[in-house]
């Protein structure tokens, strides 16, 4: 049964007369409701991560406005990072995933929610099946979503049936948070502002533009095992081909072909075998790795070099 709420202490009579009792509106009730429900069913634990944002931006930066003109939306960081959950997601299915009863259901597909913030407070439409969208799709749709959230159009059809929640407290400049499942989700990733600050790379301290990650799980389905083996993971290349061939469709299509079978080269050299285990520091760990990792390179024009690849590896 859901916790009674304790009956409010008078204020003294001074300060009464100062204060101002306002209804909250049905969407603000539904946010609250959700969010208490959530705190009084999951066992919600977060871990934290950070991930070097260089390569990203990078990538941004070169191909923002060929990629606006061939798409007309904006190449923005949500984007990425929804391809990048969705990667390491099937990896880690249990995130995936909701308890019903006594049963596990996975989720065979990727509805990701994204929070949008509204005057009226914060909903979270879905980008429905987004594993089989290019970037440039969930970009459009994601900007769609903020159009319409801003002007109340958003419908509940549109929050409805997602399975994995993406919130991004950096666009109002908070550095580090513990966000909160959406309810029956399992798993929600928290994207924080970009900072520069000082790091250590190859034995030396340099300034990196760095972002902190949040992934909040429920631990009575997904693993909590801080001493787990951590497995970094290559992009996959029929990713990287798929970013090619949406982003580079005006390139020469030998060019685009030739990264590819790079990626594919480079890739089967890794020497480590994929592991399937449901820790979230594992895939909070995949997933920094899938930015931090050979994004720059998604939508690069000429056959890419070892030298080129372990540049932006660090």
């Amino acid at each position: 049964a859901p916790a009674q709420q304790m009956p409010r202490q008078q204020p003294r009579p001074e300060d009464a007369a100062r204060e101002e009792r306002v209804p909250m509106s049905k969407l603000r009730q539904v946010i609250a409701s959700r969010l208490k429900a959530a705190q009084n069913t999951a066992a919600m634990l977060t871990t934290f991560n950070e991930v070097d944002m260089t390569a990203l931006m990078a990538l941004r930066s070169t191909y923002r406005q060929e990629f606006e003109a061939a798409y007309g939306t904006r190449l923005g960081f949500m984007g990425i990072f929804v391809l990048a959950s969705i990667k390491a997601l099937k990896e880690f299915p249990a995130v995936n995933s909701e308890i019903d009863g006594t049963d596990i259901i996975y989720k065979n597909y990727y509805n990701i929610g994204v929070a949008v913030g509204t005057p009226q407070g914060l909903v979270v439409p879905v980008v429905r099946d987004a594993g089989g969208l290019g970037l440039a799709e969930i970009e459009a749709r994601i900007a769609d979503f903020g159009d319409r959230a801003r002007n109340g159009k958003i419908t509940p059809d549109d929050m409805a049936g997602g399975s994995f929640t993406i919130s991004n407290g950096g666009v109002y400049g908070s550095l580090m948070s513990t966000p909160i499942l959406n309810p029956p989700q399992s798993g929600i990733l928290g994207m924080h502002t970009i900072q520069e600050r000082p790091v250590a790379l190859n034995k030396q301290v340099v300034i990196r533009p760095m972002m902190n990650l949040a992934l909040t799980y429920d631990h009575r389905i997904v693993d909590g095992a801080l001493g787990a083996e951590v497995v970094v993971r290559e992009v996959e290349a029929r990713q990287r081909r798929v970013h090619l061939q949406r982003i580079g469709e005006r390139r020469a299509a030998v060019g685009a072909d030739a990264v590819a079978h790079e990626v594919e080269a480079r890739q089967d050299r890794v020497d480590f075998e994929l592991r399937r285990k449901e820790h979230p520091v594992a895939w909070l760990e995949g997933f920094s790795g899938e930015v931090r990792r050979g994004l720059v390179r998604l939508h690069a024009a000429e056959p890419v070099s070892d030298t080129h690849l372990r540049a932006h590896e660090t």
